[in-house]
């Protein structure tokens, strides 16, 4: 291997321009100088085309698949160690690298995979049950429980 093949395309570009600068470095007086550096550089530029185009596909081949929430299943989660906050996949606030919509994480599909940590416990989880439940559904149950101690409240200041 010479030396210019050792070096990069963009370093032997101006080598081979000072080569062809010398009179004795073309022995073919009808073709001009220019013209060697014109080929020189549209072969750089197509050469780095078809690299980009081979780094492309080579993305292409090693991203993940994006899937509907139909073929990944989709669902809520029983379980919250099992649940979309809980998944690798999933981007806060409601996003994944592997299920197209908006993502909820309450839920869980069949591309679900364990992340670093797992989601934290808050009011969605029904008290002493360790029932996961929808924050719609965690809200109004705060707001029964409340309801009910008020009521209980009541009923021991009035006997």
């Amino acid at each position: 291997m010479t030396n210019r093949e050792s070096q990069p395309t963009s370093a032997v570009a101006p080598m081979v321009r000072a080569s062809l600068a010398k009179p004795s470095a073309v022995e073919t007086p009808n073709v001009p100088l220019a013209s060697f550096a014109d080929d020189l550089d549209d072969k750089i530029a197509l050469t780095r085309m078809r690299d980009a185009q081979k780094q492309r596909e080579d993305d292409m081949m090693t991203a993940p698949r994006m899937v509907t929430k139909e073929e990944a299943s989709y669902r809520y989660a029983n379980v919250r160690e099992q649940s979309c906050g809980a998944c690798a996949h999933f981007s806060a606030p409601g996003s994944c690298t592997r299920v197209i919509g908006l993502i909820r994480p309450v839920d869980t599909c069949d591309e679900w995979e364990r992340g670093t940590a797992p989601m934290a416990a808050s009011e969605t989880e029904m008290p002493g049950t360790g029932a996961f439940l929808m924050p719609s559904i965690a809200a109004s149950e705060t707001v029964r429980t409340a309801v009910q101690s008020e009521a209980i409240a009541r009923q021991r200041e009035g006997a």
